[in-house]
């Protein structure tokens, strides 16, 4: 075995099994890894005849090492101490700016709380001012504070959705519910009124002559209906507004009609016919 072999990283379990792997016996790879160890034994000893003087060296060189070791440990230790304090005061920082960032959002959530209290107040108290206005107004004025009304009731609805679990909110339930109520009547003390106006108007028209028709006012009435629709629609109540279409408008079309001529077929008396339709 050559001297430079020694040199190279030897692994006893990888030799043993690239050994056993080309067919030789454990006792062959025994005998050969004695050899290899006697071998690797004398070159350490050469080695150590070659250069007596600098393995003595070794020990020399290593004297007052732990001397060494002791000064370092003592800055080393004042190092970690001083490590670990700024560790912990960067812990209680950052502990104390996670409570502040806490606190501010609760602070921020309790703010839009109460900013929708004021918002609620102020729409309720502004909602009842302009349905005494409308009371006040009449014809176009009148259903024009209906509109506005309309939109104040829409907004109080949505905050009232918004903030549904709080006592303030459930408290001001029954006025809430007061102000929808008075707001849907004025609306079909309007409607309804207009729509018979309307009828009217329209039945009137067909007497008159084309240029006459033109000043007979349906479109004023028109308009009037139209608004008042918008209100319905902007409090998202449609369906009253068209049952009271239909009763005003509709149904005393119908009646009309189909009451004053016969059954066509139907098996009923005219006024018969009229009566179901009243009823």
């Amino acid at each position: 075995m050559e001297a430079d072999e020694t040199r190279q990283p030897f692994n006893t379990e990888a030799y043993a099994a690239a050994a056993l792997a080309q067919g030789k016996t454990l006792d062959t790879v025994q005998s050969e890894l004695s050899k290899r160890l006697q071998q690797t034994q004398r070159t350490l000893f050469s080695l150590i005849n070659q250069r007596y003087e600098d393995f003595l060296g070794l020990s020399t060189s290593l004297t007052g090492i732990d001397t060494t070791i002791d000064e370092l440990r003592a800055p080393l230790t004042t190092v970690k101490h001083e490590i670990h304090e700024v560790s912990n005061e960067l812990q209680t920082k950052l502990e104390y700016m996670d409570s502040r960032l806490a606190y501010r959002a609760q602070l921020r959530e309790k703010k839009q709380v109460l900013r929708l209290f004021l918002d609620l107040e102020q729409l309720l108290n502004r909602v009842g001012v302009v349905l005494k206005e409308a009371e006040a107004a009449k014809d176009l004025e009148h259903v024009t504070c209906l509109e506005r009304a309309a939109v104040d009731v829409s907004q109080i609805r949505y905050f009232a959705r918004k903030g549904s679990e709080y006592p303030y909110v459930v408290a001001a339930q029954q006025r809430i519910q007061h102000i929808e109520e008075s707001l849907l009547t004025a609306l079909e003390q309007s409607l309804r009124p207009a729509l018979e106006k309307f009828l009217e108007q329209c039945a009137t028209q067909n007497d008159m002559d084309p240029q006459a028709r033109q000043t007979a006012g349906t479109e004023e009435t028109a308009h009037l209906i139209a608004q008042t629709l918008r209100a319905y629609s902007t409090v998202e109540e449609t369906e009253r507004a068209e049952d009271i279409m239909r009763t005003a408008l509709v149904r005393p079309t119908v009646s009309h009609v189909l009451g004053t001529q016969p059954g066509r077929g139907m098996g009923l008396e005219p006024e018969k016919f009229a009566s179901m339709l009243r009823s």
